[in-house]
C-alpha cells in the first residue's frame, strides 16, 4: 500500500487542505501542536471510521457542522479513493455515507460497509469489523510512540494477550475456550437425553399391553355389527312409513274440511259488512248533496289573482328602493363629509412635517464624507494589533527561555552525581554552567525591556486608533439614523401628493351623490303606499272566492266515488253469495271420502309403538358399536405414538454414545494438541522478535554497557555492566531508543508472520527521536537504509531529520488553523 494524498475539510485545527505524498521518506515538520499528529489521525479514521478514543467530537473542526476526509490510495497497483464524512447533530457528531472509487467505479456505503471494504483490500481479517481498535494497522503501520512505551510498561498478561491478537495467534487460545464451551453443551444436551430414555422399558411393556387391548376390542367390535344385521331395521321400516303415508292423508283431507268451514263462516261475515256498508254510504250522499245546493258565489273583481299580486309587488318594490336608495345617498353624503375633512387635516400635518427634508439631505452628504476614513483606519488597526500578538509571542517565549535557565541552574547546583554515567559532578562544571545560563538570562532581559519599550508605544497607538474608529462608528449611527429618516421623509411626500388627488376626487363624488338624493326626493311614497293597501284587499276578496270554488269542487268529486263505491259493493256481495253455494257443495263431497279410512289413527299408533321399541334397540347397538370403534381407534393411536416415542428414545441412546466419543477425543486429544501448538508458534515468533529487537537496539545505541533481551512474556529485560535495570530509570532518549527497537521488531516480525496483509511496504514513525540527542539523531539515518521500505513517514519537530529523508512537508498554525507548506 502507498498512500498517495489525503483532503481534510474541517478537521479539527485544518479547514481545507490537500497533503500529497510520495514514495520514499517523508517528514511532516513542524512545532508542537501545529497539527502534524492530526494528519495521521485523519488518515487511520478515513480507514477504519470513529473509535472509542477517536470520537466524532473530537475530529470535527469547533463551529462547523460537517466535515471529511478522502483519501488516495494505491493497492496491488490499482487507484484507491476513500472519503468518509461527519456531520454534527443534536445528540453528537456522527459519521454519514461515504464511497470508495476503485477502478474508476464509485461504490457508496455505509461506514460499516466502508470499513468491511478496507479490510477486504489491505488483506486484513474480516474479524476486526466489530473491533474498535485495528491492532494490525495499530502495530505494522502507524503507533505513536508513547502509546509504544505504554505496552513495554503493560501488565505482563495484557501485553502477551496484546501480541497473541497482533500475530493472530490468539486462535489457538479461542480454539480451547470454544472446545470447553463445545463440551459443556455436550454434557448439558447429554443429560437431557438421559433423562428422555429413563423410561424407555415402560414404554415398550406399555405398548404390549396396549396391543392385547386391541385385539379384544376388534373381537368385540364384530360382535356388534352381527347383531345390528339381524334386527332387520330396513324392511320393518317401510312397512311403517305406508301406515304413515295413509295416515297423513286422512289429516290432509280432515285439514281442507276445516279450511271450507272457516271459508263459509268468513263469507257470511263478509256478506254482513257488506249491508252495514251500502246504509251507511247512501247517508253520506245524501249529506253531500244538500252542502252542494247550498252555495251562492260572487266574484269581488274582474282582475286575477297573478294581475294584483303583480301590482302589489311592483309597488312594493318601488317603495322599499326608494327608501333604499335615499338612505344610502343620505349615509354616503355623511361619510364623505367626514373622509373629506379627515384627508384636509391629513395634508396640513405631512405638509408640516417635509419642511426639514431639504436640509437633512443636506447634513447626509457631510457625514457620508467623513466615514469614507473608516476603512483605511480599520487596515491601520488590524496590522497594529498583528504587530502586538508578534511582540507579545517574543515577551512570552523569553520569558519561557528565562525560567528555564533558572531552573537548569537551581536543578545543576543540587546535583551530585550524574544520572547517566553515575560520576560526581564537579564545583568547576556547576560554575561554567551556571555562568553560561547567566549570560543566557542577562540576554533575555534586555531583549525584554525593548521589546516591552516597544509595546508600550503600539499600546498607546493603539488606543488613540480605537478613540477615532470609535467617533466614526458613533457617526455611522448617526448616518444610518438620518438616512432612515430622509427616507421616511420621502415616502410623506409622495403620500401628500396622493392625498391631495384624492381630496379632488371626494367632492367631485359629494356634489354628485347631493344631485341623486334630489330626485330621490321627486317620489310621493305616502301614495304608493295607499295603491299597496287597495289590491291586498282586492287579494284577499278574491282568494276566498276561490277557496269556495275548490270546495264545492271537491263536493263533486266526493259524491261521485261515493255512488262508484255502492254500486261496487253491491256486485261484491252478489258474488259472496254465489262463492258460498260452491263452498257447500265441496264440503259434502270431502265427508263422502273420510268415510272410507275406518279406524287408521288406532292402527298407526299400534304400529309406531313397535317400531319406536325396534328402534331403540338399534340405537343401543349403533352406540355401542361406536364406543368400540372410538376405543379401538384411541388404542391404535396410542400404539403408533409409542412407537415413535420408542424410536427417539433408542436414537437418543445412540446419541449419547456419541456425544461421549466427541467429548473424550477434545477433552484428551484436541485441546493439549492446541496448547502445543501455540507454545510452538509462539516460541518460533519469540525467537525472531528477540533476534530483530536486540538488532534494531544495538543500531540505534552504540554503548557496550547497555545490552537488552526479551523475556518469555515479550517483557524488555534491560542490563547495564552486568546489572538489570528498571526501563524507567533509563534517559529519555534510551527509554525511546528501547521503545522504537522494540516498534521496528514488531512491525517485521507481524508483516512476516501475517503474509497476506497490502501494508508490508509502508510505516509511519510518530515522534520517534523523543530525548534523542544529537548523536542518536544521526542513526535515523541508518534505521532508514536498513528499512528498505517504499513509503516511509516520520513526524517530528526535529529539523535534523530534514537532511536524512527525501521529502520534506511543513505544516504550520496561525490563529487556531494549521496549513501545509511543501
Amino acid at each position: 500500500m502507498q498512500i498517495k494524498s489525503v483532503k481534510l475539510d474541517n478537521i479539527r485545527s485544518y479547514i481545507n487542505q490537500e497533503i500529497n505524498f510520495h514514495k520514499g521518506s517523508t517528514l511532516l515538520s513542524g512545532d508542537i501542536g501545529s497539527g502534524k499528529t492530526t494528519i495521521l489521525l485523519a488518515i487511520e479514521f478515513c480507514l477504519f471510521g470513529m473509535r472509542r478514543d477517536l470520537s466524532g467530537t473530537a475530529l470535527l473542526r469547533n463551529g462547523e457542522e460537517q466535515g471529511s476526509v478522502e483519501l488516495n490510495l494505491e493497492v496491488d497497483g490499482k487507484n484507491i479513493t476513500i472519503k468518509r464524512t461527519l456531520k454534527k447533530y443534536k445528540d453528537g457528531v456522527k459519521q454519514t455515507s461515504g464511497y470508495i472509487i476503485s477502478n474508476n467505479t464509485r461504490s457508496d456505503l455505509t461506514a460499516q460497509e466502508i470499513k468491511a471494504r478496507v479490510l477486504e483490500l489491505l488483506g486484513y481479517p474480516q474479524t476486526l469489523l466489530t473491533k474498535s481498535k485495528n491492532l494490525m494497522y495499530r502495530y505494522t503501520v502507524y503507533t505513536q510512540q508513547e502509546d509504544m512505551k505504554q505496552i513495554l510498561l503493560d501488565d505482563k498478561d495484557h501485553r502477551v494477550d496484546t501480541l497473541r491478537k497482533v500475530f493472530a495467534i490468539d486462535k489457538y487460545k479461542n480454539i480451547r475456550q470454544n472446545s470447553l464451551i463445545y463440551i459443556k453443551n455436550i454434557k448439558d444436551v447429554r443429560n437431557i437425553l438421559k433423562g428422555r430414555t429413563e423410561d424407555l422399558e415402560n414404554k415398550k411393556q406399555s405398548l404390549e399391553n396396549k396391543s392385547e387391548t386391541l385385539k379384544t376390542l376388534s373381537q368385540n367390535l364384530n360382535t356388534a355389527t352381527e347383531n345390528l344385521t339381524k334386527l332387520d331395521l330396513d324392511n320393518k321400516k317401510i312397512k311403517f312409513k305406508e301406515i304413515e303415508t295413509k295416515l297423513n292423508e286422512y289429516n290432509q283431507l280432515n285439514n281442507q274440511l276445516n279450511i271450507l268451514k272457516t271459508k263459509i263462516q268468513e263469507k257470511n261475515n263478509n256478506k254482513i259488512k257488506q249491508d252495514e256498508d251500502i246504509n251507511n254510504i247512501k247517508e253520506e250522499i245524501n249529506k253531500i248533496s244538500l252542502k252542494i245546493n247550498n252555495f251562492k258565489l260572487e266574484k269581488p273583481t274582474e282582475k286575477s289573482a297573478t294581475q294584483l299580486n303583480k301590482l302589489v309587488s311592483k309597488n312594493q318594490d318601488l317603495y322599499n328602493n326608494t327608501t333604499k336608495q335615499k338612505n344610502i345617498l343620505t349615509e354616503k353624503l355623511t361619510h364623505l363629509k367626514t373622509r373629506i375633512n379627515e384627508i384636509k387635516l391629513e395634508i396640513e400635518t405631512k405638509s408640516e412635517k417635509i419642511k426639514d427634508l431639504k436640509f437633512k439631505k443636506q447634513k447626509l452628504e457631510t457625514l457620508e464624507s467623513d466615514l469614507e476614513q473608516k476603512q483605511k483606519l480599520k487596515q491601520s488597526i488590524a496590522e497594529l494589533n498583528e504587530t502586538m500578538n508578534t511582540i507579545n509571542l517574543k515577551l512570552k517565549e523569553f520569558q519561557v527561555n528565562m525560567q528555564n535557565s533558572e531552573q537548569f541552574k537551581k536543578h545543576i547546583s543540587n546535583l551530585d552525581t550524574c544520572p547517566a554515567c553515575l560520576q560526581v559532578v564537579s564545583i568547576d562544571h556547576k560554575f561554567t554552567i551556571n555562568q553560561k545560563e547567566a549570560g543566557k538570562i542577562a540576554k533575555l532581559n534586555i531583549l525584554m525591556q525593548r521589546y516591552n519599550k516597544e509595546k508600550l508605544g503600539r499600546d498607546k497607538e493603539f488606543e488613540e486608533l480605537n478613540k477615532k474608529l470609535e467617533e466614526l462608528q458613533n457617526k455611522e449611527k448617526v448616518f444610518s439614523q438620518m438616512q432612515n429618516e430622509i427616507k421616511n421623509l420621502e415616502e410623506i411626500s409622495v403620500e401628500l401628493n396622493k392625498k391631495k388627488k384624492i381630496l379632488i376626487n371626494f367632492n367631485q363624488e359629494f356634489e354628485k351623490t347631493n344631485l341623486e338624493l334630489g330626485e330621490i326626493n321627486k317620489i310621493d311614497l305616502t301614495q304608493v303606499q295607499n295603491e299597496i293597501k287597495n289590491n291586498k284587499e282586492l287579494l284577499n276578496k278574491l282568494n276566498e272566492y276561490n277557496v269556495h270554488i275548490k270546495e264545492k269542487h271537491y263536493l263533486n268529486e266526493q259524491l261521485n266515488d261515493k255512488t262508484k263505491l255502492l254500486e261496487n259493493i253491491q256486485k261484491q256481495k252478489l258474488e259472496i253469495e254465489n262463492q258460498l253455494k260452491e263452498i257447500n257443495k265441496q264440503l259434502n263431497e270431502l265427508n263422502d271420502k273420510l268415510k272410507d279410512y275406518g279406524d287408521i289413527d288406532e292402527l298407526f299408533s299400534k304400529q309406531k309403538q313397535e317400531f319406536d321399541e325396534l328402534l331403540n334397540k338399534h340405537r343401543t347397538l349403533l352406540t355401542e358399536k361406536a364406543r368400540i370403534e372410538t376405543e379401538h381407534k384411541l388404542i391404535s393411536q396410542q400404539i403408533s405414538e409409542l412407537k415413535i416415542e420408542i424410536q427417539d428414545k433408542e436414537k437418543s441412546q445412540h446419541k449419547i454414545v456419541y456425544y461421549n466419543q466427541i467429548q473424550n477425543w477434545l477433552e484428551n486429544y484436541f485441546i493439549k494438541l492446541m496448547s502445543v501448538i501455540e507454545k510452538n508458534v509462539m516460541f518460533s515468533i519469540y525467537q525472531q522478535f528477540n533476534d530483530i529487537f536486540q538488532d534494531w537496539f544495538n543500531v540505534l545505541m552504540e554503548n557496550e554497557d547497555i545490552n537488552v533481551r526479551l523475556d518469555e512474556e515479550f517483557t524488555p529485560i534491560i542490563e547495564q555492566n552486568g546489572y538489570d535495570i528498571d526501563f524507567n530509570h533509563l534517559s529519555g532518549g534510551e527509554r525511546t531508543s528501547v521503545a522504537l527497537a522494540y516498534r521496528l521488531a514488531l512491525n517485521k516480525v507481524v508483516n512476516q508472520v501475517q503474509s497476506q496483509i497490502k501494508t508490508k511496504d509502508i510505516l509511519i514513525l510518530d515522534e520517534p527521536t523523543d530525548g534523542f540527542s544529537t548523536e542518536q539523531l544521526d542513526k535515523v539515518r541508518l534505521v532508514l537504509d536498513e528499512l528498505d521500505l517504499a513509503q516511509v513517514i516520520i513526524v517530528s519537530h526535529e529539523s535534523k531529520i530534514e537532511s536524512f529523508v527525501e521529502n520534506v512537508v511543513h505544516v504550520n498554525k496561525t490563529d487556531h488553523v494549521s496549513e501545509v507548506i511543501v
